[in-house]
Order: C-alpha cells, then structure tokens, then sequence
C-alpha cells in the first residue's frame, strides 16, 4: 500500500472514529431519548449503541488489516519476552495511576466515565465487557497509537505524546465535563499515565501489539474488579 493511500485511510478513521461514531452516537442518542423516549442504556439503546460500535470495529480492523497482521507476528516471534514487556508497561502504568486516583480522591473529583461503567456492568455485562476488552483495546489503540502517534512522531515526538494523550483522556471524560463541570473535567488526569506508557510501549516496540497488550491488561483488571464490585 503506497502512503497516499494509507495517509488516506488514516484520516478516514479519524473521521469515522471522531466524527461518525463519537460525536454521531452522543447525536443520535440525545435525539431518540429526546423524542422517542429511547434511553443509551435501555435495551434498544445498547442494541444501537452496540451494533454502531462493532460496525466502526469492523471498518477499522479492514482498513488496518495488514498493520494488525503484522503486530500479531510480531508478538508471537518472541512470546515470552513480548509478553514480559506487555505486562512491565501495565505494571507500570498501574503504580502511575495510583497516586493520581488518590489526588482525585482527596479533591473529591468523581470519575464519571467509571460511574457509568459501574452501572453498564450491573444491567449490561455482555455490552461491557466487550467494550472494555474488545472495541477498547482494537479502536482506541489504532486511533490514538497507530495513527495520531504514529503520524505526529514523524513531525514531533513531544507533540506526538502531547496530542495522543490528551485526546485520549478527552474522549474518555468530555461527556461529562459537559454536564457535570470542572470537577468531572479534572478525571481527565486519571488517565494521562496509563496514555503515557501507551505510547511508550507503542514507541519501543513499534507495534501494535505492544500497546493493545498493555490497554487489554489495564481493562481486564477494571472489568474483573467492576464484576466482582456488581455481582459479587
């Protein structure tokens, strides 16, 4: 594939990422709770919500069939010390997070994102669990590793860290900053160290894999915790 044609794609993901299914999905939900009573959590709305969500997966996974191909050999050249570097860089964006969560904490400041994910797992396990351990780990590491970091590398490693990062932890909280103010908007930090060691791992390797591994350990955790915090 020549890099007209990949830089093309990339910047169809984008638009299908960003403006089709992040901004188009907070549309279409507003409209049918609006005027026709459809709730995002009811079961129409998590049919829709689910059926838009394994759509733009498909059309991700199809457009980046060959870089994703090509991590998953990668990973497997080297199990043992791949595997080993995944779990490294989760460990360490764990012991990051901890001391943030317990800023956040001090300063009263509520993880909305979390909150909802906490009612997800207790009305809509199925849902759940797949954006957390399939959509998340597959969408957002090609959206935000494997095309804005690795596009912005290019130009800038700073701005590269920068960009990937901080929109990363946007999409993850700006729904609620919107509703709920700047002590919402203030979780956005919560998620700066495991964006960080994201992109690190992404940069060592130079692979996908390196980073969905790290994004799949950090939500597997989440989702084992939030199952056992909800059905327990």
């Amino acid at each position: 594939m020549d890099k007209t044609t990949k830089r093309r794609d990339d910047v169809k993901i984008l638009l299908a990422y960003f403006a089709g299914y992040m901004v188009g999905m907070t549309v279409l939900s507003y409209v049918l709770e609006q005027f026709a009573a459809i709730s995002s959590t009811s079961v129409l709305g998590l049919i829709i919500n689910a059926a838009a969500s394994v759509l733009l997966l498909g059309y991700i996974v199809m457009k980046k069939r060959a870089e994703l191909a090509a991590a998953w050999r990668t990973a497997r050249q080297a199990p043992g010390k791949n595997s080993w570097f995944v779990v490294k860089y989760f460990l360490f964006a764990y012991l990051a997070t901890m001391p943030v969560a317990l800023l956040l904490a001090a300063l009263h400041a509520t993880n909305q994102n979390q909150t909802a994910l906490v009612g997800l797992f207790g009305g809509a396990l199925w849902y759940a669990v797949f954006m957390a351990v399939v959509f998340g780990p597959i969408v957002e590491e090609v959206v935000f590793r494997g095309v804005i970091f690795a596009r912005l590398l290019q130009k800038s490693r700073v701005l590269a860290y920068a960009a990937s990062m901080v929109l990363f932890a946007l999409v993850h909280v700006a729904p609620y900053m919107l509703t709920g103010g700047i002590k919402n908007g203030l979780a956005i930090i919560s998620y700066l160290p495991l964006a960080f060691f994201l992109c690190r791992a992404y940069e060592q390797k130079k692979s996908l894999y390196a980073s969905m591994g790290v994004h799949l350990l950090q939500n597997s955790l989440a989702t084992i915790l939030l199952v056992l915090a909800t059905h327990g």
